[in-house]
């Protein structure tokens, strides 16, 4: 676990999952944010080493797009936690049996189930959570990481930029549209070289860059 705490506020835990995105948010006031999910059972065991083991709750869980290193150890977070929320960008996959289950344990423990897009805002608190993609043409794209939920993280000493696995496409428009400046970046694709672009990450101009990729890769 990579455990990166630049505000009062909230605690940012990159989780160790092997090959994939697992990042859980902890704020003073108790709210967590889970963003993805890795490949596996094994974000149970990172969990366990943040959340107490008498708390079994997780206010918002974010899948940003689904695919396997992303989604597959959401599976097991859900079953095994009490869950506020559950997002994603709304484009399915049923071809995939994984996608399959986690949607069966959406519907069986009656989890809150929402789909959000470019403009979208959560407010909690006196922090927010701005969904800068995909908008509606990126969602439909052939290339599955265009539709990935990009998210801005902004509280009062601290932003924070989740580029899921958008490529250097997405981070122009992106670009363009706006001010991408955060203290905190997990980057795009797991630092896929057609990912985070000179021209992003000059924008951005993060403290701390974060790649979550598994060994060897």
């Amino acid at each position: 676990i990579a455990t990166v705490s630049k505000s009062p506020i909230s605690e940012i835990h990159f989780l160790d999952i092997g090959q994939g995105d697992a990042t859980l948010i902890e704020t003073i006031g108790g709210t967590r944010v889970l963003i993805d999910g890795g490949p596996s059972k094994e974000l149970l065991l990172e969990l366990d080493q943040v959340i107490p083991s008498v708390d079994r709750y997780i206010d918002i869980v974010f899948m940003t797009h689904a695919q396997s290193d992303h989604f597959g150890g959401l599976i097991d977070v859900l079953r095994r936690y009490d869950i506020g929320i559950f997002i994603d960008n709304g484009r399915q996959r049923t071809e995939m049996e994984a996608y399959n289950e986690l949607m069966r344990v959406v519907q069986e423990k009656k989890i809150n189930h929402i789909s959000l897009r470019e403009g979208d805002r959560i407010n909690y608190g006196d922090r927010q959570i701005a969904i800068l993609s995909p908008n509606k043409k990126n969602l439909q794209s052939k290339e599955l990481n265009d539709g990935c939920l990009v998210l801005q993280i902004i509280e009062k000493n601290l932003e924070a930029l989740y580029m899921c696995d958008a490529g250097a496409n997405i981070e122009l428009e992106l670009m363009k549209k706006y001010s991408l400046r955060a203290d905190i970046l997990k980057v795009g694709h797991h630092g896929s070289r057609f990912s985070s672009s000179k021209e992003l990450l000059a924008a951005v101009s993060p403290s701390v860059a974060i790649i979550e990729v598994g060994k060897n890769k």
